[in-house]
């Protein structure tokens, strides 16, 4: 299984070094790996709100996803970054800070539909 988790950050490192000049060529990431199986998610991102870097985070779920499905996580963490990049470093600035589970979704559906963009042809 690390092995498996290795490859697949690399993996979406190189995709993140390959897609960010064009989704969000301003951001500052870091991509990283969460052994926790806790999430449902594939993948999120957070900000380290003193120098404005957003990191992006991995699942062990990640560890089973093709090269593709992969490069998809990358563009679609990208898109949060250009879209609510700004929004996630001031909510994370703030303490007790919530996202109302709305807003969330409608932030996850730009960030959807921003990747699709992104990635057509």
């Amino acid at each position: 299984m690390k092995m498996e988790m290795l490859t697949a950050l690399l993996r979406v490192n190189q995709y993140i070094a390959e897609l960010r000049p064009t989704i969000a060529p301003e951001a500052r990431v870091f991509v990283g790996a969460q052994y926790s199986p806790a999430t449902n998610a594939d993948a999120w991102t957070k900000c380290v709100p003193e120098s404005g870097v957003l990191i992006i985070q991995l699942s062990v779920r990640s560890s089973e996803m093709t090269p593709e499905m992969l490069r998809i996580v990358a563009a679609h963490e990208l898109c949060h970054a250009r879209l609510h990049g700004k929004f996630m470093c001031a909510g994370a600035d703030t303490p007790g800070a919530f996202v109302p589970p709305v807003l969330r979704m409608r932030m996850e559906q730009e960030a959807v539909l921003c990747s699709a963009e992104m990635l057509s042809p």
